[in-house]
């Protein structure tokens, strides 16, 4: 704790001497006034739970969205094949250089009916890697094909 307090204090040091701009680093005074603020106004507490609703929401929609894609490309071999250039490429991007452009094609806010948030699209392009782990898998591919052949779907169509 000691370590921590005497980091900020050499830290407000540095900023009120003008060592470091206050504009780059920021000053721990008022980073606390301003945490004291947004706590007092409950805009901190809201803000934060919007955060989190977007992240599950994200996480939920985008798991889902692209489980389910992963899931046809493994049953349409012939789809999975012209898709595998698009989508390895895909995966070679850094996920965040994808953020901007969906933001940009989907927009932002949860309180926009019918639109995709960007932290639920994001999700897809990792997501859709599942026909490349069942692949891998040639037990589990097996255990789906035996139980979608249970339930009577036929893998062949």
């Amino acid at each position: 704790m000691l370590l921590i307090v005497g980091f900020c204090a050499l830290w407000e040091l540095a900023i009120r001497a003008e060592w470091l701009p206050v504009y780059l680093y920021g000053q721990p005074s008022g980073i606390g006034r301003e945490l004291w603020k947004g706590l007092a106004e409950g805009k901190l507490l809201r803000d934060a739970w919007v955060t989190a609703e977007e992240t599950v929401l994200g996480f939920l929609i985008g798991s889902i969205a692209g489980s389910a894609a992963g899931l046809l490309l493994r049953l349409s071999p012939t789809t999975a094949a012209v898709l595998r250039p698009i989508m390895v490429a895909l995966n070679g991007l850094p996920k965040i250089a994808l953020a901007p452009p969906i933001v940009v094609w989907f927009g932002i806010g949860l309180d926009r009916p019918g639109r995709v948030k960007a932290t639920h699209a994001a999700e897809i392009p990792g997501e859709m890697r599942h026909p490349l782990r069942i692949r891998t898998l040639p037990r589990y591919a097996e255990l789906f094909e035996t139980i979608w052949t249970e339930l009577g779907i036929d893998l062949a169509a």
